[in-house]
């Protein structure tokens, strides 16, 4: 025989194994491109879960640090509350004991009462005090 005509089957046998090699392996090898697809969305999902942990973790802290401050400033609006209130009743008392050194009978003339003239005085240091807060 011709070796071109057996190297002509030769090549014609390996062609055909070569065609049926990519017609049974290229069903697999989709499917490997297929999972490694899948495989690369599932890396980036939990990527994306990681980082969100990480957030609620550093939102779960602000969240308990702010409502501690809130804590806080309730017990101070309370404690300044009281105070205030207590101050009220000692501004009451001061102005009625104020009132009475009208009828005093230590001085004749009201105008030169001490008292009433401390009064005056305080009054006008506050007035001051509230034109200069505005």
């Amino acid at each position: 025989m011709d070796w071109a005509i057996i190297m002509s089957i030769l090549s014609v046998l390996a062609g055909s194994s070569t065609v049926v090699t990519f017609v049974l392996y290229r069903k697999q090898q989709k499917r490997f491109k297929t999972a490694e697809a899948f495989e690369k969305e599932v890396e980036a999902l939990k990527n994306t879960v990681e980082t969100m942990r990480q957030q609620l973790t550093f939102y779960d802290g602000r969240l308990t640090e702010m409502q501690k401050l809130v804590v806080g400033k309730d017990a101070y609006i309370g404690q300044l509350s009281q105070e205030k209130h207590i101050l009220e009743i000692k501004n009451s008392k001061n102005k009625s004991a104020m009132n009475k050194a009208y009828g005093c009978e230590h001085c004749s003339d009201v105008a030169l009462c001490p008292v009433l003239k401390q009064r005056a005085l305080h009054e006008e240091e506050y007035l001051k005090s509230l034109s200069a807060v505005k």
